[in-house]
């Protein structure tokens, strides 16, 4: 049976749970009550494969019941496709899914098999978002940006395992959950570009025979957990429900406007800190003011002053990055604008600092003199190059200059 249209429902084959950002100390449950968008790509019942085109290659595709995950049917590929991508793909119309789920029975622990890839139009191009195969060394194996790997644990030649995927398209990651076991966080997405699926390729690149079933893809709301469980054997007692981990990425977003009078370092942090709720961050964050201060508490002594990480990506609310790392952020230009990268919507925010972290002699007396008479250094959201940081000085008295926070966890 193939649904080609979204259909709402509240208990299905997959259940997507969702919290709300939680204060420290909240319990971060879920609201229970909400219905969830479920498409059922494909579970093969019908018998064919209709919807499924070629990608070339020498290995055979059928519909069989001989084996299935869930019901009569499921894909089989026998034989080498020969090539990534070749086998058999179906176009899923630019879907912004949020989980994707599959059943997938390998072959052998010695092939390169049972490969479940899902992209954009790019795929060919960028490999794709979702890059899941059974290696040939009995372990599952999902690839990231840079082409780098991670393992997600043994898999056991000939068995159906239920493979669930989270894509968090705000920190471009994927958490991994296998047989209903948490295997791996924070993967980043492969592709640097795609901001939907539009393609699922199903394949072996080496010689085997592997079955794919129940494709599944969910939609709305954010940060959702997916599980999967058929019912059969009449138990519900492993149903658990937690909110996902936080990527190892730092986000930068607004605090609000304000004069100079700030109250220093301490003052800022507290409006960071009281900001992260708003900011749609969870609970257990480590926030602190993007401000220099004075000449022992400069933007650039972060990570050795407060634990800053200097090795994560760094993002705003959108897909767009706005630098590599810590040294990328404060080597005078940055990727993509403060407004375009969705961290600030207004034009101006107070750094003290010059482009490459380090402290001006404006700085509203170190943040703590909301007077005209005294100026503070400022940046701009429109600009990507040094006065993204160090546009020029500002009189401290009118609350139109904002104060931004970093966050990692």
């Amino acid at each position: 049976m193939k649904k080609q249209s979204v259909v709402s429902i509240a208990v299905a084959i997959v259940v997507v749970a969702f919290g709300t950002p939680a204060a420290a100390g909240d319990d971060p449950g879920v609201d229970g009550g909400s219905t969830e968008a479920i498409w059922l790509v494909d579970d093969f019942e019908d018998g064919n494969l209709d919807g499924w085109n070629s990608g070339g290659g020498s290995c055979v595709a059928t519909a069989t019941s001989a084996t299935a995950g869930q019901g009569t049917y499921s894909m089989e590929i026998a034989g080498s496709c020969g090539s990534h991508l070749a086998g058999r793909w179906y176009d899923v119309v630019n879907f912004p899914a949020i989980g994707v789920g599959v059943m997938l029975r390998p072959g052998s622990t010695s092939a390169h098999d049972a490969y479940f890839v899902a992209g954009d139009d790019n795929i060919h191009s960028d490999s794709g978002v979702i890059f899941f195969y059974a290696k040939n060394d009995g372990r599952w194996t999902i690839v990231g940006e840079g082409s780098a790997s991670y393992d997600c644990g043994p898999y056991t030649a000939g068995q159906w395992h239920d493979v669930n995927f989270n894509l968090d398209w705000h920190w471009r990651t994927i958490t991994v959950r296998i047989d209903g076991e948490l295997r791996h966080v924070n993967v980043p997405f492969r592709s640097l570009t795609a901001t939907a699926l539009s393609q699922i390729h199903a394949y072996n690149y080496t010689n085997s025979i592997s079955n794919w079933d129940q494709i599944i893809m969910a939609t709305d709301p954010p940060t959702p957990v997916l599980f999967w469980d058929g019912f059969e054997s009449g138990d519900a007692s492993g149903w658990a429900l937690s909110t996902p981990v936080l990527p190892s990425l730092m986000y930068l977003y607004d605090a609000g406007g304000v004069t100079g009078a700030i109250g220093g370092r301490r003052g800022a942090d507290i409006l960071c800190y009281q900001a992260r709720g708003s900011a749609g961050l969870p609970w257990g964050v480590m926030t602190r003011a993007l401000l220099s201060v004075d000449a022992e508490d400069e933007i650039r002594d972060m990570p050795a002053n407060y634990g800053v990480p200097t090795d994560r990506k760094i993002y705003g609310s959108t897909q767009f990055p706005v630098a590599d790392n810590w040294a990328d952020l404060l080597n005078g230009s940055i990727d993509n604008t403060l407004f375009s990268a969705g961290v600030l919507s207004t034009n101006f925010w107070y750094s003290g600092s010059y482009s490459n972290g380090s402290v001006t002699p404006n700085t509203c007396s170190g943040w703590t003199d909301g007077s005209a008479s005294t100026d503070g250094r400022y940046g701009l959201n429109y600009q990507s190059d040094t006065w993204w940081i160090n546009r020029g000085n500002a009189g401290c008295g009118a609350p139109t200059y904002h104060v931004l926070c970093v966050a990692w966890k």
